[in-house]
């Protein structure tokens, strides 16, 4: 699936074309992967000063399998998990971890399912892009 903006081809700053077609955005020191995850947190700080959420944290990664030594002797890596955000959400009261979604690659699909899987205890909410 293409997505662009505009017809426009989007490059970063070292002249590489985003296979995302994303725009990295700086905001309080804070490097956020697109424009929509810059405004979740804004707005998830919000949420924070009003006592709906509290312990907001940025990039948050989860260990999703260890790294080990296969039957041939070569090391595996482990494999992580960063999600975009990671609160205590007082309606719910419970852990959430939080993702800002335009679309889903395979690799994100696969990971979601190892996190769901190895972190029972941690909401999994997806934010579509779109809707930030």
């Amino acid at each position: 699936m293409a997505w662009r903006r505009s017809g426009a081809t989007v490059r970063a700053a070292n002249g590489r074309v985003s296979k995302l077609h994303n725009v990295k955005v700086e905001v309080g020191g804070i490097t956020f992967d697109s424009k929509a995850e810059a405004r979740r947190h804004r707005a998830l700080c919000l949420f924070q000063e009003q006592g709906m959420i509290r312990g907001l944290r940025v990039h948050p990664k989860y260990l999703l399998q260890e790294a080990f030594v296969d039957n041939e002797g070569q090391k595996v890596q482990a494999i992580h998990y960063e999600a975009d955000f990671e609160y205590f959400d007082l309606e719910v009261e419970r852990l959430v971890a939080e993702d800002v979604k335009g679309f889903f690659t395979d690799v994100f699909q696969l990971k979601s399912k190892m996190f769901r899987r190895r972190y029972p205890e941690i909401e999994f909410r997806i934010v579509p892009a779109k809707d930030v």
